[in-house]
């Protein structure tokens, strides 16, 4: 299927909670997924090319992925480590301009600006530490938001 349209999305603490980051198992008792996620990933994925963007490695990314795909693939391309460019000071960017896509079409959903160089793209949302009383409708405002910029741009 060919979109006209990317949607990034940062997994830690933007879609997920990962609970003791120092076990060497993850499952599904250590992740905690920000609420309407799977609803919100089901939705988006009809209107956008969906990719993962994380500063952590290939290793760590791939069984929370499997995870969070266990009922359907949502995913186009997940992006880890090897993808993080630096700036001048040493800092860690994601820099979306290498991924080949026309950036007017490309929307970012991060919960730390500043892994971006340019801010124009990011939707920055407010973290999620698993606290899933507290975080009930994120997703599902974002997802309502999407659809909107979506249809108000074709």
């Amino acid at each position: 299927k060919k979109y006209k349209y990317t949607l990034i999305l940062d997994l830690d603490e933007t879609l997920i909670y990962l609970q003791n980051k120092d076990s060497l198992k993850i499952d599904t008792n250590s992740i905690i997924l920000r609420p309407y996620l799977n609803e919100f990933l089901h939705e988006m994925k009809s209107i956008y090319e969906l990719i993962i963007f994380s500063e952590n490695s290939q290793e760590y990314v791939e069984p929370i992925i499997d995870l969070i795909q266990i009922k359907e693939k949502y995913f186009d391309y997940v992006l880890c480590k090897p993808f993080i460019s630096y700036d001048s000071n040493g800092h860690e960017i994601k820099d979306i301009s290498l991924l080949g896509r026309n950036l007017k079409n490309v929307i970012v959903i991060d919960n730390i600006k500043q892994y971006y160089k340019s801010k124009e793209n990011l939707i920055c949302i407010k973290s999620f530490f698993g606290d899933i009383n507290n975080d009930k409708k994120t997703l599902k405002l974002l997802g309502s938001a999407l659809k909107e910029i979506k249809i108000d741009s074709w």
